[in-house]
């Protein structure tokens, strides 16, 4: 507004001339210099005037990007103060997700170690054990130590195929089990005679005539029953084929490996 107080002073001055022109012409004739000064002065007033209300304007336009600036400047610096606290509790989480990354690989490597000693007493246990299903748990144990050096496989499916290769070796102490004419080397003949076995500790072979009858020794084989346990065996053979099972037949067992 300063400049339109200044303008504004100096047209009333020229109008003010303007005005009292018709006196002056009643007086003696001016000089045709000084009213073209006049004519010349006014045209620099009315442009000073225009400039004067240009530089209001672009004065104006510059406060206004000044103010739009800084609030713009404000909202970044707000921004970068909470884009610098994302950034820190993002690194804080990363750290701690490290450190539980480095623990699960720790007790992971633990759990491979004792799964790995877990199925090293099971397969010495079979090795060991009544000769039964000895190619069916064979590839078990060579299935379980296979999955458990498996790095593409997680830490659950290991541990629960190791436990159900556990659970069927169980399993096979809690059924009986006949295996009609097989043929089987004993005392260096091969015999056709038919399996019969009670859990883990009974294993026992019969001759198809029931004339001779074995039972399964731990690091001995195959050794012949007498005549009482002979008969004990073909009334346990009996009882398996009808599925009744009337008493308990006296029977030689295996003794239990302490393989360790």
């Amino acid at each position: 507004m300063r400049f339109f107080n200044k303008y504004i002073n100096q047209v009333t001055v020229a109008l003010a001339v303007l005005w009292t022109m018709p006196v002056l012409a009643q007086q003696p004739a001016t000089p045709k210099s000084t009213v073209e000064d006049i004519v010349s002065t006014i045209a620099l007033e009315k442009k000073s005037l225009e400039k004067g209300v240009a530089w209001e304007r672009e004065e104006s336009r510059l406060e206004d990007d000044y103010r739009s600036n800084m609030l713009e400047l404000a909202w970044l610096e707000k921004n970068e103060e909470l884009l610098s606290r994302y950034v820190e509790e993002a690194n804080e989480r990363l750290a701690e997700m490290t450190r539980t990354k480095a623990r699960i690989e720790q007790i992971e490597g633990e759990l491979v170690s004792k799964l790995l000693a877990t199925v090293d007493k099971l397969d010495v246990l079979v090795q060991h054990d009544i000769p039964f299903h000895a190619r069916e748990r064979q590839d078990r144990m060579t299935f379980l130590k296979d999955t458990v050096v498996d790095y593409d496989l997680g830490m659950g499916e290991k541990l629960r195929r190791v436990l159900e290769g556990l659970q069927a070796e169980l399993g096979y102490a809690q059924d009986a089990e006949l295996i009609e004419q097989q043929t089987i080397t004993i005392e260096g003949k091969d015999q056709l005679v038919s399996i019969l076995r009670a859990g883990r500790v009974g294993y026992y072979a019969i001759s198809v005539d029931k004339t001779r009858g074995w039972f399964y020794q731990l690091g001995q084989g195959f050794t012949a029953l007498n005549e009482e346990q002979l008969l004990a065996l073909a009334d346990l053979k009996a009882m398996m084929e009808s599925k009744m099972f009337s008493y308990l037949p006296a029977l030689p067992v295996c003794e239990v490996s302490r393989e360790k």
